[in-house]
């Protein structure tokens, strides 16, 4: 046995999610029609990119995604179309995570005006190619019996939510939104209904995740996590120097913000590994798992050209922070009896390294990639349980 309650973790998940969102969205609510406005509550806005609240949407999908993912781990033994279609769910919500993080729908709609073909004509494609992707995978699920028929229901039902926040963008473009109380209400409705989706979605993909006490979850994380590394490798200079060329990184979302973030998420995941798993090492898996989330948060929400005086120096707020975050999870892995004290000096290392760098763009960029993947590796350890479980002749863990 791994988990000793599969559906509470699943509950405490969903109701964790649940009250955070309520949170975030009547504070948005509030902040638009009484029109407030500070470096905290400014952070609570869900109509704002780049801060606490961007990166909860974004967080919220990419662990749909993770989750989505073991659907494959679920199938792969003994039906490969239907894993292949968890496979393809997972890819739609890990774009649509890149999407709330680094706001590429936005510019593909300002491109399309750009080019003279209006705002929609980059966007219906994109959504017809995405639609058409989901269509098959549930059409091979709903093959599968009637248990995985509601589980495609309900889906349907979490992507159908996040499909109509589309419509109420043109509606939004379209009508003069006047009285303070109007503009609120609209943005309680929309923001309110991508969660909603979120929320409904997160709730049936954990399913994958802990529907079983023999199964680990984020199974397929875990064994795709050396070619999941090439292609990150690949795809970070190329994000990097996107996110640079992009005149608007101010004003929207960064895509390379949302590879380090998803970086994090993905070590948390693996620590989660370890809190499910382990019963000697529990405090330490839920504390870097906290603090993974931590390191998450501060790649999108902290301003990659911030500066902190400090006496003789000015640090980059965004170094300064996650350095700090960074070197706590290298204390916390040292207390891993699998875990070698080098990852702890690498991780030690790079941040003193980086703290001396002047902030700037490219510094602020690079600096959250290359930690997320040294805490990647980190966390992807076994523990010592782990080890000795696969290597017992009667382990049920696969």
């Amino acid at each position: 046995m791994v988990s000793r309650n599969p559906a509470r973790i699943r509950i405490w998940i969903s109701g964790t999610a649940f009250v955070v969102s309520v949170i975030l969205l009547v504070a948005t609510g509030l902040m638009t029609w009484q029109e407030w406005s500070s470096n905290l509550t400014w952070h609570l806005d869900l109509g704002v990119e780049n801060n606490v609240a961007a990166w909860w949407s974004g967080a919220l999908l990419a662990a749909c995604a993770f989750f989505a993912s073991d659907g494959y781990a679920r199938f792969r033994h003994d039906d490969r179309p239907a894993a292949r279609a968890w496979l393809a769910i997972a890819a739609i919500l890990l774009f649509l995570s890149a999407d709330e993080i680094g706001s590429l729908h936005e510019r593909l709609s300002l491109l399309g005006k750009a080019l003279n073909l209006g705002s929609w004509a980059l966007l219906l494609p994109l959504g017809a190619l995405l639609g058409s992707a989901y269509v098959w995978s549930a059409i091979v699920l709903s093959r599968r019996g009637d248990a995985e028929r509601r589980r495609v229901l309900v889906l349907s039902l979490g992507f159908g939510l996040l499909a109509s926040v589309a419509l109420q963008e043109f509606i939004e473009h379209a009508v003069a939104w006047e009285s303070p109380a109007a503009k609120a209400l609209r943005r309680v409705v929309e923001e309110g209904t991508e969660l909603a989706g979120m929320l409904v979605l997160l709730r049936v993909t954990s399913g994958n995740s802990f529907a079983s006490e023999e199964r680990l979850p984020f199974q397929s994380f875990f064994d795709a996590l050396k070619p999941l590394g090439m292609i990150v490798l690949f795809a970070a200079p190329l994000l990097v120097a996107v996110t640079l060329w992009l005149p608007d990184h101010g004003m929207r979302g960064r895509p390379s913000d949302w590879l380090a973030a998803v970086m994090f998420l993905g070590a948390g995941a693996l620590a989660a590994r370890h809190a499910v798993f382990s019963r000697e090492n529990v405090t330490g898996a839920f504390a870097l798992v906290l603090l993974c989330g931590m390191a998450s948060v501060v790649s999108v929400a902290v301003e990659p050209q911030k500066t902190m005086e400090t006496g003789l120096f000015d640090l980059g707020a965004r170094a300064m922070t996650l350095g700090l975050v960074v070197m706590a999870m290298g204390a916390i892995l040292t207390l891993f009896t699998s875990v070698h004290w080098q990852e702890a000096v690498l991780l030690h290392g790079m941040v003193l390294i980086y703290l001396i760098v002047p902030a700037s763009l490219f510094s602020g960029h690079v600096f959250p990639l290359i930690l997320g993947g040294i805490a990647c590796i980190g966390a992807a350890r076994p523990t010592r349980e782990e080890r000795l479980a696969c290597a017992a002749p009667d382990a049920v863990v696969r």
